[in-house]
């Protein structure tokens, strides 16, 4: 798995997975806002939608990416374990 439950190497990865979750975070609200200020999103039902389309795949991208560079996990492998559960 991708988790190992050992002591340096637990607190390394819990590290990597609050840095990505904080990096996601921001990802996500400077993107809302930049979306909030370029476009009306109050009329429109499609384009609520659309930007939460576009805001969920941003947050998802950016957190994968994160786990990647930190080394926390490998997306393959993430894809893989999705993949075979369903």
């Amino acid at each position: 798995g991708w988790l190992h439950f050992e002591g340096r190497a637990l607190l390394r990865r819990l590290s990597g997975i609050v840095l990505a979750t904080l990096a996601m975070a921001g990802a996500i609200l400077g993107l809302e806002r930049a979306l909030a200020a370029a476009l009306d999103l109050q009329g429109s039902a499609v384009a609520r939608a659309s930007a939460l389309i576009l805001l969920v795949t941003v947050g998802l991208v950016t957190y994968l990416l994160i786990l990647q560079i930190l080394g926390v996990a490998r997306v393959r492998e993430l894809v893989s374990m999705v993949r075979d559960r369903l």
